[in-house]
């Protein structure tokens, strides 16, 4: 059995327990009230000393003041030996050697890089291209640098003209699909255009120029190119193998102009030779003129009756000017036909005439009042008239330009007809107009 302690011993180890209990809490608490402390000094201390953001702003706010991207692709351009132009404050100015841009802001507005050019700049100098949000004309003539990676700069810029010019032009129908506001597209030696490519231009609906050449397009190809309603030139160059069903295809365009750079193959010939038969032609065109002339001249007729209608307000007097009109015009006929003359469209045309003057002379001698003679002065003017009219006409009838002719010898006579026949047919005669009194 373990030894029992006595009374004398038990106080010292009630001692010794509450000793090591009062010093484990006052550890407790020291650590406590030290770790708080500790951590509300570093906090600050991280924010202030090691924040780098501040020092830095003012540089790159000082960076872009100084970036003037349009400026830089200007001075690139004439350095380089390059063409184009700027819009400035004072207007359009073109890019020539040894110009001065002007000091004010500018914006590229066209740019040309010739050929000659080619060992003066290489495919990441197209990145200068990107973001020209007022470039509308572009022209790179080069062997290697236009591969489709270099090509993504120029997509969604607003260019109205592209022209693309060297050994392997890689422009793909993405980003073709993006230059929504083409007219004019000139894309030779692109060996890898295709089908595909081509229907991407369909986004571009106000193109009237397209000059292409790729051995890749099909006849199925081409019959994209029937929706753009504005197309009016068309040239293939030397790779488009043309097949009579790629000249059934271009024959549906409204094409103004067509070149083919190829060679053609017979069937490819045949299929492009079109028979005109020029009298057939022109006696279709002949007629068209002569149906329509003839409905003019009875509307005019009819105007003419209309106005004499107002005038005359009688039926009767109306009907005999009518009637005199219609026979001198008649008669006129007749007497062209006895001499063998073969009425055309400039004959109608003095008909026309005739019946202008000749209803003149009409309206005098129906307005004479009862049949009353003509003074010596109306006689006089009316024969003045006539005379000069036939005159002036015959003398046309004499001409050897058959267009004059036809007119001469159709208002002469006819001048001089027209008023005969309206002295017997309109002059009213005496007691025609006015009843006679009865004899007392």
């Amino acid at each position: 059995m373990p030894p029992v302690p006595n009374a004398s011993t038990r106080p010292v180890w009630l001692l010794l327990g509450a000793g090591g209990v009062i010093a484990i809490v006052a550890c407790v608490g020291v650590v406590l009230a030290v770790l708080p402390k500790s951590t509300a000094k570093t906090e600050p201390q991280q924010v202030v000393k090691n924040d780098p953001v501040p020092p830095l702003k003012p540089k790159e706010k000082a960076d872009k003041t100084l970036t003037d991207p349009e400026r830089a692709t200007a001075e690139w351009v004439l350095r380089i030996g390059g063409r184009g132009a700027v819009q400035s404050g004072r207007g359009r100015v073109n890019l020539v050697a040894n110009i001065e841009l002007p000091k004010s802001a500018i914006v590229m507005d066209a740019l040309v890089l010739p050929t000659g050019t080619e060992d003066k700049w290489v495919e990441a100098d197209l990145n200068q291209l990107r973001y020209r949000e007022k470039l509308t004309e572009l022209e790179l003539w080069h062997d290697t640098a236009l591969t489709a990676n270099a090509l993504q700069n120029i997509a969604k810029l607003p260019l109205r003209r592209l022209e693309l010019r060297g050994a392997d032009v890689r422009l793909t129908g993405a980003i073709l699909g993006t230059l929504t506001q083409l007219e004019s597209v000139t894309l030779l030696n692109a060996p890898a255009f295709a089908d595909a490519d081509l229907a991407e231009l369909l986004k571009s609906p106000n193109v009237h120029t397209l000059k292409i050449s790729s051995p890749k397009l099909t006849a199925d190809g081409f019959a994209h190119l029937a929706k753009l309603a504005f197309l009016r030139s068309l040239l293939l160059g030397g790779d488009c193998t043309l097949t009579a069903d790629h000249i059934r295809r271009i024959a549906t365009l409204k094409l103004e102009e067509f070149t083919s750079l190829g060679g053609m193959t017979d069937e490819v010939f045949v299929e492009c030779a079109v028979f005109v038969d020029l009298k057939t032609e022109f006696e279709g065109l002949y007629s068209t003129y002569v149906d329509e002339a003839v409905e003019l001249s009875l509307m005019g007729v009819l105007a003419i009756a209309v106005l004499l209608a107002v005038s005359l307000r009688s039926v009767r007097r109306l009907a005999r000017v009518l009637f005199t009109l219609a026979l001198t015009v008649g008669l006129v006929m007749v007497m062209l036909n006895l001499g063998g003359v073969k009425l055309h469209l400039l004959h109608l045309v003095g008909l026309l005439l005739i019946v202008a003057v000749g209803s003149n002379y009409a309206l005098f001698l129906d307005h004479t009042e009862d049949g009353a003679p003509l003074d010596a002065g109306t006689l006089l003017s009316m024969t003045v008239a006539v005379l000069t009219t036939v005159i002036g006409f015959g003398t046309l009838a004499s001409s050897s330009v058959p267009v004059l002719q036809a007119v001469g010898i159709t208002v002469g006579p006819g001048a001089l007809l027209a008023l005969v026949l309206s002295a017997v047919l309109v002059y009213p005669k005496p007691g025609a107009t006015t009843p006679q009194k009865a004899a007392p």
